[in-house]
């Protein structure tokens, strides 16, 4: 969701950038002769003339663009040995309300009840999700704020395996 909005706000910077460096050279153009009138030889043919198609690029995450998510949004993943345990998820952004708590399991051998519980960054619970073995569910909660969310989960075997945790508005 949050790569979407980056590419949705790169390609509307680079259009907008594309009409202002179109403005731009109209207004020199216009600047260049403002004495000389309006006269048959002196126009161009607009059908000549060709406007260079820039596409967005796409950021691998390799660098840091400047541009924060719309809403918040954050990932973690935990190893689990032993049945009761927690891990955080950080979440920058803006917050905007409402908010998504998705949790995936793998890699159980058994099919062990797993209970996670959401805490948001001022402590306050936001929600549980409850899920048998591997899988993956999710749930909606109110006042998404950035920040980072405490994961707090218990595990009804000590097989270990892999709790993945998704925090986004």
């Amino acid at each position: 969701m949050v790569e979407v909005w980056v590419k949705k706000i790169k390609g509307t910077l680079a259009t907008l950038l594309t009409m202002v460096m179109l403005a731009t050279n109209c207004m020199t153009v216009l600047a260049a002769e403002p004495t000389q009138p309006a006269v048959a030889e002196n126009t161009i043919d607009v059908s000549d003339v060709s406007i260079p198609e820039v596409a967005p690029q796409a950021n691998d995450g390799s660098e840091d663009d400047g541009i924060m998510p719309l809403g918040i949004g954050g990932y973690s993943a935990k190893y689990t040995n032993p049945t009761i345990g927690y891990f955080y998820v950080d979440a920058p952004g803006d917050g905007n309300g409402s908010g998504t708590f998705q949790i995936t399991t793998h890699d159980f051998s058994t099919n062990p009840n797993i209970n996670t519980v959401l805490y948001r960054p001022d402590g306050t619970c936001a929600g549980q999700i409850y899920i048998t073995g591997n899988g993956t569910k999710q749930m909606r909660f109110s006042n998404a704020i950035p920040g980072t969310y405490k994961i707090v989960y218990s595990v009804s075997s000590d097989v270990g395996g892999w709790i993945s945790a998704w925090v986004s508005s």
